[in-house]
This record gives structure tokens, sequence and C-alpha cells, in this order.
């Protein structure tokens, strides 16, 4: 059985890179200081919260999008998020496409969110929704 779902993981991630690379063509306005990965150092609430995070990692390639927590707290050794994401000109919309693990470990409630960007650079990606604010740091 876990062969079967190792199968259909790679199966997936495989078909989101051949996508994104039929699409990358074709899109505009893509932001390559994105592509790396990204400590999501904290994370601000709409109702004043501060959170620190050090254990959630945004990686982006292209189109492709990684999320993984590595906190203790995942009742997982590396809990990750698979999918594609697409960026307008001041916004990152992510769809989700392979999670394994329950999204509540990621601080996503659904297998689609847009983040405005509210600034970006080669070492910092601030980015908001409707929830909060997410400060990252690029991550070496």
């Amino acid at each position: 059985m876990k062969n079967n779902d190792f199968i259909v993981k790679y199966t997936t991630i495989v078909l989101i890179v051949i996508s994104s690379l039929l699409t990358t063509g074709c899109s505009s306005g893509y932001n390559a200081d994105l592509n790396g990965k990204w400590q999501l150092i904290s994370f601000q609430s709409k109702g004043t919260i501060q959170l620190p995070v050090d254990s959630i990692f945004y990686n982006f390639e292209n189109h492709i999008f990684v999320v993984q927590n590595l906190s203790s707290f995942s009742n997982q050794a590396k809990a990750e998020l698979f999918g594609e994401f697409f960026q307008t000109s001041d916004s990152l919309i992510f769809k989700v496409v392979d999670s394994g693990y329950p999204l509540g470990n990621f601080f996503w409630t659904g297998n689609e969110r847009k983040f405005k960007i509210d600034r970006i650079s080669s070492s910092v990606l601030w980015l908001s929704d409707s929830i909060g604010s997410y400060h990252f740091r690029s991550y070496p």
C-alpha cells in the first residue's frame, strides 16, 4: 500500500512539473526573487496577536511550491504540501495538489489561498491575507 502512495505522490509531482513548464512560457509577471527556500519567521494576526514561527518553510521553483512543517508538534517527521502557484501583479495564488497531512499543520484552512505581496526582495518576503501578515526570510 505504501508503494502505491509513493507512486501516486511522485506521479502527481511530475505532472505538476510538466504543466508548470508548459505554462511558464505563457505567463508574465513572475518574480524570480521568489525562487528558493523561505522561512516563515513571524505571523501577525488581524487581532494583533504576533506569533514567532521558525519551523514552516515555503519552497518556490518556477510555478511549483512545497510547504514544509518541520515542527515536532506536527506529529510528523516532515509534513509537506505540494502544489502550484500563480503570481499576479500584487498577489500569489496557491493551489494544493497533494497533501497527506492536515492543512492546519501549515496554518491553512483550504486547498487554495491568495496572498497579497506586501514586500519582496531577494532576502525578505512579506505576505498578507484576510487572516494576517506573514513575514519570511530567505533561507540559505
